[in-house]
């Protein structure tokens, strides 16, 4: 047996000595220390002839050499990457909704007032209040949270392009409240939301795509009929897991991946579930975000909320 370091010594290339004597072998075994570098992992690196793919799978653009090489990475992302990255959101000092109307002459001190009594009774959004009892336009309240934000407001009563369902899976629509709405030429994708721009999953649409996102706000009437357009457009297939803690959701999200052995796959979490797209061949991969041969979502939901409202 012959072992072959690989820069420091951090990856080993462990092969027969005899399979050194054939031209082909040797010439293999310098392609696969040219490559052992790829691995996502820093675990060490045992390749033997035949028994891995140095191409499948692909986490993150980064190949997994081994289970052990992909659970680590898993394990890392689940540790890591869904308190940190996913959930991070900027703190912004924004000016109150009532406030900001006000300064704009859109409502009156009386309906403000009136406003922020029945919201704190109700429990309804002040916005909301104003627009049914209050005589504010919905247009009107749109371009309010738009200032607010400092984001785009929207008018979705054209109809969504097609292939727009292949943003994100409706389960991830659903729970941000989020439509895709159109895809700019420098690549640039715009979504809606009905109240406020969701950071976490602006983050997801961002991580899964690799694209700029650029995120407004529509009218909570237009939704409706434009959800139902999305619906009746083509979309990704997804596959919904239910997974019962963290360490579940590594050992799940490990064997699908294994399974699938997608030549890419990229995640971010969107409330309590993780969202996995996977490429499965690179021909899906290079076919833009309308493609959905050979291309799977999948949903990890975990213990929370929306988890328990989905099962329901």
């Amino acid at each position: 047996m012959s072992s072959l370091m690989h820069g420091r010594g951090a990856q080993v290339l462990s092969v027969p000595t005899t399979s050194l004597e054939s031209p082909d072998a040797a010439l293999k075994v310098r392609e696969l220390v040219a490559g052992a570098c790829l691995c996502g992992s820093r675990l060490p690196l045992q390749v033997r002839f035949g028994l891995r793919s140095r191409t499948r799978p692909v986490v993150e653009g980064r190949w997994c050499c081994s289970e052990q090489c992909l659970r680590a990475r898993v394990a890392s992302f689940v540790r890591r990457g869904l308190p940190k990255h996913s959930l991070r959101q900027e703190h912004q000092h924004r000016v109150p909704l009532g406030l900001l109307l006000l300064s704009q002459s859109a409502i009156t001190q009386e309906q403000l007032r009136f406003a922020r009594d029945h919201a704190e009774y109700t429990g309804e959004r002040i916005g909301t209040v104003l627009v049914q009892h209050c005589g504010l336009s919905e247009q009107r309240l749109v371009q309010g949270l738009a200032a607010q934000w400092g984001c785009t407001a929207w008018d979705i009563k054209g109809s969504i392009p097609d292939g727009m369902a292949c943003i994100a899976p409706y389960a991830v629509l659903r729970a941000a409240e989020m439509l895709p709405l159109r895809m700019h030429a420098d690549g640039t994708i715009s979504v809606a939301f009905a109240a406020a721009p969701d950071a976490q999953a602006v983050f997801a649409v961002r991580r899964i795509h690799d694209r700029p996102v650029d995120a407004g706000i529509a009218a909570v009437s237009d939704f409706a009929s434009a959800v139902d357009h999305i619906k009746r457009q083509a979309a990704v297939p997804v596959v919904e897991l239910y997974c019962e803690d963290e360490a579940d959701l590594v050992r799940i999200l490990t064997r699908t991946i294994q399974r699938q052995a997608p030549v890419e796959s990229r995640w971010a979490r969107v409330r309590d579930m993780v969202w996995v797209r996977m490429w499965l061949e690179l021909s899906a991969l290079a076919g833009g975000l309308q493609q959905t041969e050979d291309v799977m979502d999948f949903i990890f939901h975990l213990p929370g909320g929306n988890a328990d409202a989905a099962k329901r």
